[in-house]
């Protein structure tokens, strides 16, 4: 059952640095979010780095996340 208070991905990126950026665009706008992500270690080792660092919000947030996200000026 879903309810509103889940966690989802919103995106997911190969490089850290553009997860935390799009962390702190939607924190700028009233957001609480997260970034789940491997570590650059585990990354080399394992040789998976596609997708290996998920942006994510809480399921009642992830609308206007999306929106925020493609609204955003780069």
């Amino acid at each position: 059952m879903e309810k509103e208070d889940d966690i989802v991905t919103l995106a997911k990126f190969n490089s850290p640095a553009d997860a935390y950026l799009l962390q702190g665009y939607l924190e700028e706008n009233g957001l609480i979010v997260g970034v789940l992500g491997d570590s650059l270690a585990n990354a080399v080792l394992s040789g998976i780095t596609e997708g290996s660092y998920r942006v994510v919000v809480f399921r009642r947030d992830f609308e206007q996340a999306r929106q925020l996200m493609e609204n955003r000026e780069e």
